[in-house]
């Protein structure tokens, strides 16, 4: 392969992975308009892998080597080093309790497919606060210690949570976050019998 054939191979990818990661927002939308349900299924957030397969659209058979790119989680997407942004499965970063500056690492196979790992996680501490809700955002939150923390739905919906409820969560510790990880949602002083396994990540390459 000459250096003119690799170059538009390169941009054959580029152009592919914008047109994933269009049809996943497409599809997320499509779902909410027909009043679908666009959460994980709940047994998912109990299962102990560190990779997952996102779902892939377009099959990249021609593609003759793997991709990896790392990034960092923004609180529910990925920013590649390479400046572009993939998202990442709500059910995967909610089991794996994924927080806003860990490090990623996104592998897309030679058939398309999409696999996260956490390669670089922050230090962490656990807050317990209150769930909230803003209709207009379409966006849960927990406000502890004064601080109000974005979180997934998935998780929310999992541990059946409604608006008021305590949550503990788990933040960045000793820097500014925007997002936080829920553990679990306590219903009367008592934790949720749902709550997951805890995970440590997995450090080691693919």
């Amino acid at each position: 392969m000459n250096k003119k054939q690799k170059q538009k191979l390169q941009s054959l990818k580029s152009v592919i992975r914008e047109c994933q990661k269009l049809l996943v927002s497409a599809e997320r939308m499509l779902l909410e308009i027909n009043g679908e349900e666009t959460e994980p299924k709940k047994q998912d957030l109990s299962l102990g892998s560190q990779e997952i397969e996102a779902p892939h659209f377009l099959a990249l058979n021609h593609l003759e080597d793997e991709d990896v790119i790392e990034g960092i989680f923004n609180g529910r997407e990925m920013k590649g080093q390479n400046g572009e942004i993939y998202p990442v499965p709500e059910n995967y970063a909610s089991k794996s309790r994924i927080l806003e500056g860990d490090r990623l690492k996104l592998t897309i196979t030679r058939e398309g497919r999409f696999i996260f790992k956490q390669i670089g996680p922050l230090p962490r501490e656990s807050l317990k606060g209150f769930l909230h809700y803003a209709p207009e955002e379409d966006q849960y939150s927990v406000l502890a210690e004064g601080k109000s923390y974005k979180v997934l739905s998935a998780p929310v919906t999992y541990f059946n949570g409604e608006v008021g409820d305590e949550a503990a969560i788990t933040v960045p510790l000793g820097r500014g976050s925007s997002w936080a990880a829920i553990e679990a949602i306590l219903k009367d002083g008592a934790e949720s019998v749902k709550t997951p396994v805890a995970l440590k990540p997995k450090l080691e390459e693919i």
